[in-house]
């Protein structure tokens, strides 16, 4: 059994909470944001007259969840949906709508290598996204010789700042996190000092290779990777992290890192 920290933005009771308490650790839940849904005009227009499009491409789960609050099902089903990772795959079905395409690891770079196999020259293509969307898959497509429609589908909205006193040493025995986003809003949440102390202290689990590499740029190296790129493999990976006696003869104790007030 192992304590861990949850920074995804889901409920108490999300999706990731109930995978790792179903495998027996101890969850505490800090979302690194909130995601706020745009009813956007141009995204229902766009959605009305979907087979304009020849995709319609899904990068987050997120993204599947603002059309439905644009609307909810759609007629007007799109030729092509490609789809992003398990997760967001399974939430463009419950839309009722098929996957043509879903590459075999959850990236950006994937996902538009797996697309521009299929022949982008003169296509057009809807991709709702997050205001802040890295911009790797609009780009490769683009310069594959596609039209492509980006709408601001979703923000992330910054979350209170969690009041964090020293207390000792670390508090959890993994931090996890499913995307850079979850990077930065937990450094914000917290405070730079604790954050680096957190991270300093703590055996990091990432999702995807794009969240490893955001790691690797601030200087941590992931003791473990979601494999595969799912929830469930995330919550697997727990069992990959060193033992907590290994780690207490390295220096790390078992009082708490922080502490929320």
């Amino acid at each position: 059994m192992a304590s861990v920290l949850v920074t995804r933005a889901e409920p108490r009771n999300g999706p990731l909470t109930r995978l790792l308490r179903a495998r027996g650790h101890v969850v505490t839940h800090w979302p690194a944001y909130r995601i706020v849904f745009l009813r956007s005009a141009r995204l229902r227009d766009a959605l009305r007259n979907a087979r304009r499009y020849d995709w319609i491409v899904f990068s987050s789960p997120h993204a599947v969840r603002a059309v439905q609050n644009c609307g909810g099902r759609f007629r007007a089903v799109p030729p092509r949906v490609a789809a992003i990772g398990a997760g967001t795959r399974r939430a463009v079905e419950t839309l009722g709508w098929r996957v043509h395409l879903s590459p075999a690891e959850a990236n950006a770079e994937s996902l538009a290598a797996a697309l521009i196999g299929k022949g982008m020259t003169g296509k057009k293509i809807l991709l709702p996204a997050s205001a802040i969307a890295l911009p790797t898959l609009g780009k490769r497509l683009t310069r594959a010789g596609a039209e492509v429609h980006s709408i601001t589908a979703y923000r992330l909205q910054s979350m209170p700042e969690l009041k964090i006193t020293a207390a000792g040493q670390r508090a959890f025995d993994a931090v996890t996190f499913t995307s850079p986003s979850t990077i930065a809003g937990l450094r914000d949440r917290m405070g730079m000092r604790a954050f680096r102390h957190l991270l300093a202290t703590t055996p990091v689990v990432a999702m995807g290779g794009t969240t490893a590499q955001a790691l690797r740029e601030i200087g941590v190296a992931p003791q473990a990777l979601a494999r595969p790129v799912t929830l469930e493999g995330l919550a697997d990976s727990i069992k990959r992290i060193s033992p907590p006696a290994q780690r207490a003869r390295g220096g790390h104790g078992k009082k708490p890192l922080v502490r929320a007030t």
